[in-house]
């Protein structure tokens, strides 16, 4: 009679072991930034004084694929790893954002060639139709700047990524 309690207990233990094999399969790898992953942030821009430059939040994610370049590349380095639902402060250094300021890359044009209403604080499109601001106006020239606006800056990224996707 023992012999068959314990045949009995070896054969209930092994179907309710059933559904927990059954259970124990492999776990979905969730997807994580890296090069050709299609990505959707959210962002605020902020100087490290606290300065606020730019923001999507509450509006269109900003959409790109990581490792083409649309991004800054001290941001895309720092992306790598994240995955959807990740939120990060991120650090990036000018010479990894925008570059250092250039001083050479002011110029000082015949004011015959802009526009007639030109003054100083104007953002006119240079060539290939890069921003340009004007910083001085004379009766004869204007000395534009085309440096990024942000060139020379450190930036602060407070980053929310939305979608990660293969």
């Amino acid at each position: 009679m023992q012999h068959r309690w314990k045949s009995l207990i070896g054969i209930v233990l092994t179907i309710a072991l059933i559904p927990l094999s059954a259970c124990t399969s492999k776990t979905e790898e969730v997807p994580t930034i890296a090069d050709g992953v299609n990505v959707t942030i959210e962002y605020t821009l902020t100087l490290p004084d606290g300065t606020e430059v730019d923001s999507n939040v509450g509006k269109e994610p900003l959409a790109f694929t990581q490792g083409t370049g649309q991004l800054i590349s001290g941001l895309e380095r720092q992306l790598v790893g994240m995955k959807a639902g990740d939120d990060a402060v991120i650090f990036v250094e000018a010479a990894e954002a925008y570059g250092e300021y250039a001083p050479e890359k002011k110029m000082t044009v015949n004011k015959k060639n802009m526009p007639p209403d030109v003054q100083v604080g104007s953002q006119l499109a240079g060539q290939g139709g890069q921003p340009v601001k004007v910083t001085e106006v004379t009766d004869t020239s204007v000395t534009v700047d085309t440096n990024h606006p942000l060139a020379g800056k450190d930036l602060m990224f407070d980053i929310r990524v939305l979608t990660v996707e293969p």
